[in-house]
């Protein structure tokens, strides 16, 4: 991309062929791509950002959240050598998976886990989201991931994960996810429940 608050980031644009709409789209932040050249920041406007910022995000203090309860211990795994690309570097899809894998126990956490959700015939979406990774990872390193429900708004809230070595407590990565109810009767959004307005902060 040319221009814009995503200037130099590569666009992944996901159109309906039949009626041109955008069904999804990605922003990859790649190193090494100068003058490689690009398309006008207007030309895939669709692709920004709308309930995540764009900007990198910051380490939170999740050990102190999970100490006082108002986090919960997602996902705890060993850094594979088979996890590493080319270069040592950690894929960023090991992130993304322990991200997915780690949604069903925030909203458990919350309260709305599986029965809940089966019992009102709700799913649960996640409509954007954002990985910033703030160091390396070491084969063989012992990764925590904790997360919570920073925020929550009348019809989506946002889920937090954030991965630190159990080792060395440095702080690995962040995923930031923007999620949303679905009723499958319906197939529209309804609105948050108040048990969500409840936990911790």
């Amino acid at each position: 991309m040319i221009g814009g608050p995503a200037n130099g980031r590569i666009v992944h644009l996901l159109e309906n062929p039949e009626t041109g709409e955008t069904a999804a789209t990605a922003l990859d932040q790649v190193d090494g791509l100068a003058g490689i050249g690009g398309v006008p920041a207007e030309e895939v406007a669709a692709a920004m950002p709308r309930s995540v910022p764009l900007e990198p995000a910051e380490p939170a203090d999740a050990v102190a959240r999970l100490e006082r309860g108002a986090a919960t211990l997602s996902n705890i795994r060993v850094a594979d050598p088979r996890s590493f690309d080319a270069v040592g570097r950690y894929r960023s899809f090991e992130f993304i998976s322990g991200f997915s894998d780690a949604g069903a126990h925030v909203w458990a956490f919350a309260g709305m886990g599986s029965a809940f959700m089966a019992e009102r015939n709700w799913g649960r979406i996640a409509v954007e989201s954002k990985l910033t990774v703030f160091g390396t990872v070491e084969p063989g390193a012992v990764l925590r991931q904790i997360s919570w429900i920073p925020d929550v708004a009348p019809k989506s809230m946002a889920l937090l994960h954030q991965v630190d070595d159990v080792r060395t407590g440095k702080v690995i990565a962040r995923g930031d996810v923007r999620v949303m109810i679905l009723d499958f009767a319906t197939r529209r959004s309804v609105p948050i429940p108040d048990v969500l307005q409840s936990l911790p902060a």
